[in-house]
């Protein structure tokens, strides 16, 4: 096969960009071709070995964990799937057996300090419960670094975790996500004076609909974190728990939610995700169905057995287009970590105001594209069902925050709410 391409000339970027402009007529090739992105830098319509400074081989296996959110009184059996995502309250409701994976979600709570059993993630990020809820567990700083220097001695299976969803879930850029992990980080060593609370960590990450960008951010994040690690003389054994955003959900057309989830699965895969998780196509309603929860799985069944993405390592590697996308989007990430460092850090930052300003920013340049039909959702701002019946389901109410906060917090809002508000008027 090989032997087929010496019988064709090669041709280089120039005379590829010259032909096209010929074929444009005149109009300009950077604005008719190029697009830039939220991160502040620009897509082209081609990429060659020349646009990769190196090969990021981010990952040296490809066998994720499927793991479901386990949801009370739904009947289901969980035995199928690799590990259980459980609120704290719940953990008494699930009987596990002494060797099964389990992720237990201590939002905005102090955690217990020992692990169900000795598979055991915890997910307790107060710094980003700081940013989303205005306080810090117990009302105290001291009281959350004591305890997660507890749970670094505890019998989990990592040190510290750190959610970056919820900005996601705000509306954040892919390198704005990245930077505040490494802003969180850098605090966590600083507020306890370990810089080992780094090497065993759980990154939980959002992934969303712009396919490419979610795979390159996945694979940035495991570069600038082993950058972070090594910055601090200190081992990373990192591991990445991706799970379907709900900032691009919808409660209109909502079955379309299904396909939504499933890329944004096969992205956590294709990126090398240890573990990855996909919510209930109906995680917007307060009835959820037996067969959400199941499919929420399920969908990983298929992309295992049916379309073999376990059989590939890292597939993307070397890949011009996605190999550029991951180191700009760790440089630019890196970029802004390094000015929010010189700054004061992650507390100082929510102090004064600049990653909540940051974070809104971008935030209302997203929104306004999906307004303006620039971002598309089918069913809610393209081809809307007419007569949808979402309105006989009860909506989850958004959190609310209770009494007085030490400053303005991140709010976490879905695309499609104002579509939603519309509907139900008209």
């Amino acid at each position: 096969m090989s032997d087929l391409f010496k019988n064709f000339e090669a041709t280089d970027e120039q005379q590829w960009k010259n032909q096209v402009q010929a074929e444009l007529k005149g109009a300009d090739f950077t604005k008719t071709l190029c697009w830039d992105t939220a991160e502040g830098f620009q897509v082209k319509p081609l990429y060659t070995s020349k646009d990769k400074a190196q090969d990021h081989f981010v990952s040296k296996e490809n066998t994720w964990k499927i793991i479901s959110t386990f949801i009370p009184d739904v009947d289901i059996s969980y035995g199928s799937v690799d590990g259980v995502f459980l609120n704290s309250d719940q953990t008494e409701a699930f009987q596990a057996s002494a060797n099964e994976m389990l992720f237990v979600d201590y939002t905005n709570a102090q955690p217990a300090t020992e692990a169900i059993n000795n598979n055991t993630y915890i997910n307790w990020d107060f710094l980003g419960d700081l940013a989303q809820f205005g306080n810090y567990p117990d009302k105290s700083l001291e009281s959350a670094v004591e305890n997660l220097k507890k749970v670094a001695q505890s019998n989990y299976k990592n040190k510290t975790s750190i959610d970056i969803s919820r900005y996601q879930n705000a509306g954040a850029n892919h390198a704005e996500q990245l930077a505040l992990m490494l802003l969180v980080g850098q605090e966590y060593v600083q507020l306890t004076g370990d810089k080992a609370i780094l090497s065993d960590v759980l990154v939980k990450s959002a992934v969303g609909s712009n396919f490419f960008f979610e795979i390159a951010k996945l694979r940035a994040l495991r570069i600038l974190w082993a950058n972070l690690a090594e910055a601090n003389d200190t081992n990373s054994n990192l591991k990445v728990l991706a799970e379907s955003s709900v900032r691009n959900k919808s409660v209109l057309d909502r079955y379309n939610n299904i396909i939504r989830t499933t890329y944004e699965a096969a992205a956590g895969i294709m990126a090398g995700a240890d573990f990855v998780m996909v919510h209930p196509y109906d995680e917007l309603f307060v009835e959820q169905k037996d067969l959400a929860v199941e499919l929420g799985f399920k969908q990983q069944f298929i992309l295992r057995e049916e379309s073999f993405l376990n059989h590939y390592v890292d597939p993307l590697k070397g890949a011009f287009y996605l190999e550029s996308l991951t180191h700009q989007l760790a440089e630019k990430a890196w970029e802004i970590f390094k000015r929010l460092e010189s700054e004061g850090g992650f507390i100082t930052g929510l102090k004064n105001a600049k990653i909540q300003k940051m974070i809104s920013s971008s935030a209302k340049k997203e929104q306004d594209k999906f307004d303006n039909q620039e971002i598309s959702l089918i069913g809610v701002n393209k081809f809307p069902k007419k007569d949808d019946d979402f309105m006989k389901y009860s909506i989850r109410p958004k959190y609310q925050g209770v009494g007085k906060t030490l400053f303005q917090t991140i709010t976490l809002k879905r695309l499609a709410e104002g579509a939603e508000k519309e509907y139900d008027k008209t």
